[in-house]
């Protein structure tokens, strides 16, 4: 086995050099991720608020709100919509048209969902809504397409408001 020589001064120093730049390059790194997290931190808090306020406005409008996913199963209910069917949330999540209206009514809702996502356009109309266990009434109806985060369809928002006293 070879002895490792002694290192000479020069070399002692341009180890020390290079561990200082090395130790600053870390440590500028640490900044910079700690940078990151603190900015990340901001956002998630900024998106908290966003959604609480969001589901604050949705859950306060007397309208009755919902979303589907592509296949038509619902995905968020507001309170009025659940009052509605007397349901709860967790009952109506992953329900379609089809359990909760009569074959025709979920044809046509079906369809007017179809539409809104093959031409990415809002539809609006006034109709009749029938509820399989009571007497229906009369709706002022506007969908409109959900975008994921890649532009793409990713299901359809539902309004509607009771308009049979108007």
């Amino acid at each position: 086995a070879r002895i490792p020589l002694p290192l000479i001064p020069d070399e002692i120093g341009q180890l020390q050099s290079g561990i200082n730049t090395m130790i600053a390059e870390l440590e500028s790194k640490i900044d910079t991720l700690q940078q990151e997290i603190t900015e990340g931190r901001l956002m998630e808090e900024a998106l908290r608020q966003s959604e609480n306020l969001i589901h604050s406005l949705l859950e306060s409008l007397p309208q009755y709100i919902y979303s589907k996913d592509l296949d038509g199963r619902f995905t968020y209910v507001n309170q009025n919509f659940c009052r509605l069917y007397n349901l709860t949330v967790s009952e109506l999540i992953g329900k379609n048209s089809f359990d909760l209206h009569s074959p025709e009514f979920a044809q046509k809702y079906l369809e007017d969902d179809a539409r809104v996502i093959q031409t990415s356009q809002p539809f609006e109309t006034v109709e009749y809504h029938e509820l399989l266990y009571e007497e229906g009434f009369y709706v002022q109806v506007i969908k409109i397409p959900l975008f994921n985060s890649r532009g793409e369809i990713s299901g359809t928002l539902g309004i509607f408001w009771d308009i049979t006293k108007e």
